[in-house]
């Protein structure tokens, strides 16, 4: 994805981060790696922090201009439950292109 932005292009990401309640549900067969998991449909779920997100944007050559956890409570009035949701959100950019990124480019 890094090859292909343009120089000061952004990149956002999002995705499921550690102990997020998904996690915390899943039984110890299922547990394949440090934080990989196997979902009942055979489907792999992974589960970030992040040092390993900061990490990956700095190998890929970009500059994490923002990496922090968002932890959110959904409300199930119905069944009275309350379901924890903790996710990692990153904003990086690709060095360069000097000036506005947002701008139109030529043309």
């Amino acid at each position: 994805m890094a090859d292909v932005l343009r120089p000061g292009g952004a990149v956002f990401f999002r995705d499921y981060a550690l102990y997020d309640m998904a996690m915390l549900r899943f039984h110890g067969s299922q547990k394949l790696g440090e934080r990989l998991y196997r979902r009942g449909d055979g489907t792999l779920a992974r589960f970030f922090d992040e040092g390993e997100v900061r990490g990956l944007l700095s190998d890929a050559g970009l500059l994490a201009e923002e990496v922090a956890y968002h932890r959110v409570s959904n409300v199930n009035r119905k069944k009275g439950l309350t379901l924890r949701r903790v996710f990692v959100h990153a904003v990086a950019r690709k060095p360069g292109g000097g000036g506005d990124a947002g701008a139109a480019g030529p043309g």
